[in-house]
C-alpha cells in the first residue's frame, strides 16, 4: 500500500535525521510544502506562570491552554513578537508565510526521542514575502 502524501515528508525527515539518506533541493522543497501546510498542534500544554490568568482574544489564560494559542499568547503577551489583539488566523497565516520565506532557516532534529522540524526566519526578513 502506498504512503500518504502526510507520511511521505516524516518518512524523509526520519531518514534525513537518522543520516540515512543526503539531503537535495527537491527534499527541501517537499519538507517546507508539508511545514507550511500542516495543521498547529492543540493537545493542552502548560501555559506560562506569568500568563496564567490573564486574558487574551476574550479568553482567560489557566495552567493549560490548546499549543496554538498558549504559544500565540506567549508571542504577543511577553515576547511582543505580534501586535496586541493579533488572531490566531492571522498567526497561523504568518508562521506559514515565514515558513515559506527564501531567508528561512530549516532544522530537522530529535527532541525528547521525538523527529521534529523547525523553521527560523532571521528578523532582517519582511513578514509576509513567500518562499518562490
Amino acid at each position: 500500500m502506498a504512503e500518504s502524501q502526510s507520511a511521505l515528508p516524516k518518512a524523509l525527515i526520519t531518514a534525513l535525521i537518522r543520516g540515512e539518506r543526503q539531503i537535495a533541493q527537491e527534499d527541501i522543497s517537499r519538507v517546507v510544502a508539508h511545514m507550511a501546510k500542516a495543521p498547529f498542534a492543540s493537545r493542552p500544554i502548560r501555559v506560562a506562570p506569568e500568563l496564567q490568568g490573564k486574558e487574551y482574544l476574550g479568553q482567560q489564560l489557566g495552567r493549560t491552554a490548546p499549543s496554538y494559542f498558549a504559544h500565540l499568547a506567549k508571542r504577543v503577551l511577553l515576547d511582543r513578537q505580534w501586535r496586541y489583539g493579533t488572531t490566531v488566523e492571522e498567526y497561523f497565516n504568518d508562521l506559514r508565510s515565514a515558513i515559506r520565506h527564501p531567508g528561512t532557516h530549516i532544522a530537522a532534529f530529535v527532541s525528547h526521542g521525538v523527529y521534529r522540524v523547525g523553521a527560523l526566519k532571521p528578523q532582517h526578513c519582511p513578514r509576509g514575502a513567500a518562499r518562490g
